[in-house]
């Protein structure tokens, strides 16, 4: 499931900016290998990703040229993260007016039900509160994904599609921001007591399992 996640948050992250790009113009990618090979298949042009050992001091940056064709900033998940990233992100956001997007700003990832791990949103703390500003989030509970999938895909009727998942704060929120009728799913991460302490987030359904909605 978080594979397939990475995954969808990756394809909406490439054709948000395939779609505004001009011929010539690029980002600058705070990302995984597989989010730089998702930028190939889309045929966005990229730099910043791998591993940077450019600078590591303010002064390094002092002669620092960015690109004039870099449009966007987009922030992902990034195991090779550092200053010298941050630092050039934030000047082409800063100084050069690149949009600020992210795939998702998850505070934490869960490896397993025993271990837990930064997440994309700590990785990206620092450079968000130094720009002083959040990033545009595409993933969910953002409608933006779902607008991109309904004009990929011809989704007029929104009476038709239903959003199924397992959390409250992204599945289920995710679809009530888009506008569509939603399916909690019990047999995941929320319980019904969890259910009960969120009065604010109301699904249309709440089922125990995938299996009854095919009852």
């Amino acid at each position: 499931k978080q594979w397939y996640q990475r995954r969808v948050r990756g394809i909406t992250a490439a054709l948000f900016v395939k779609q505004k790009l001009k011929p010539g113009e690029k980002i600058f990618l705070i990302g995984s290998k597989g989010l730089s090979e998702t930028m190939d298949e889309s045929g966005v042009e990229y730099i910043g990703h791998g591993c940077d050992m450019d600078a590591s001091y303010f002064t390094d940056f002092l002669d620092y040229i960015p690109e004039s064709n870099v449009k966007f900033v987009v922030g992902a998940f990034d195991g090779y993260f550092n200053y010298a990233k941050m630092a050039k992100a934030f000047i082409y956001i800063k100084e050069c007016g690149a949009e600020y997007i992210a795939t998702n700003l998850d505070m934490n990832h869960s490896l397993n039900d025993s271990r837990l791990l930064p997440g994309t949103g700590a990785v990206l703390e620092g450079l968000n509160q130094s720009l002083g500003m959040q990033p545009k989030v595409l993933g969910k509970p953002s409608p933006i994904m779902f607008d991109m999938i309904s004009k990929d895909h011809n989704l007029e009727d929104k009476s038709k599609v239903l959003m199924v998942g397992d959390t409250l704060q992204s599945d289920i929120q995710f679809g009530i921001n888009s506008g569509v009728d939603t399916a909690l799913v019990l047999s995941g991460i929320t319980s019904r007591d969890v259910l009960d302490q969120e009065a604010s987030i109301k699904p249309t359904f709440i089922v125990n399992s995938i299996a009854d909605l095919l009852k």
